[in-house]
């Protein structure tokens, strides 16, 4: 990613998610079906995806 570009991530069956680095903002889509995770620095950062099921996830987002 570049800073001020936006992606998405399929937010199906995500409870919560939690981040850490402060390099991208990361909030739900109006209909709640993404998360839209936004560029705002340089750096990397962890986004942690946590199931409905139990699952977690790690998303490792890098903004060049």
């Amino acid at each position: 990613m570049v800073v001020g570009q936006e992606e998405g991530i399929d937010a199906t069956g995500i409870r919560s998610y939690s981040e850490t680095g402060g390099i991208a903002e990361v909030r739900p889509a109006p209909d709640g079906t993404h998360l839209i995770v936004r560029a705002v620095v340089r750096g990397q950062m962890t986004l942690l995806l946590l199931y409905a099921n139990g699952e977690e996830r790690r998303v490792v987002i890098i903004v060049r």
